[in-house]
């Protein structure tokens, strides 16, 4: 959880329409356990995994940009231009985009399971 609070505060994410407080809630409801059992063999340390990842890249998108008439994608593409790509990794901004660029590869292939399971919740 450091990570994602220092990945949030790096890339400016909270505002007034989206405090720390929410973000804290998205990343425990983007962690989740799977239901098969007590342990996650996928995830022993519980940190987030990419699909976890852009499932939080999507809540915080959609709660950031929630009064705005745009679509999901849209809002996550504001996010990610207007804040994650424009703030993160300011010392080496090719060493960010090398390591966003598998992430944000993995959100548009599976953007419809992630989306309905944002939706569901």
């Amino acid at each position: 959880m450091k990570e994602f609070w220092k990945f949030a505060k790096d890339c400016k994410l909270a505002s007034k329409s989206l405090p720390l407080a929410a973000i804290d809630v998205i990343f425990v409801r983007s962690n989740w356990k799977s239901s098969e059992g007590s342990g996650d063999i996928h995830n022993p340390e519980r940190e987030l995994i990419p699909g976890e990842f852009s499932e939080s890249l999507l809540r915080i998108s959609s709660a950031k940009y929630d009064g705005s008439a745009r679509t999901l994608s849209q809002k996550l593409q504001t996010l990610i231009d207007m804040n994650i790509l424009k703030f993160a990794g300011r010392a080496d901004p090719n060493k960010v985009s090398d390591r966003l660029l598998p992430s944000c590869t993995y959100i548009s292939l599976n953007a419809h399971e992630v989306a309905e399971r944002f939706c569901q919740a």
